[in-house]
């Protein structure tokens, strides 16, 4: 899959979009020996992703991917 369901946020993070009843909804994965790993999830309220959120999918990959 790719744009516009999913997108690359860098470092190996990826967030995946949804909607449902005019809500956006946003998932940020990671991949890690061949298995999806969902970090976090948000419902956006914002044009921009909220800077502590990505921080903690970011915290928590980096978690994940040091075993």
């Amino acid at each position: 899959m790719g744009k516009p369901l999913v997108d690359g946020l860098g470092g190996g993070l990826y967030e995946t979009r949804s909607s449902h009843q005019r809500k956006e909804y946003r998932v940020f994965f990671g991949i890690s020996a061949s298995t999806m790993v969902l970090l976090h999830g948000i419902v956006k309220k914002t044009r921009a992703t909220p800077r502590a959120d990505l921080e903690l999918a970011r915290k928590r990959l980096r978690e994940v991917v040091a075993g």
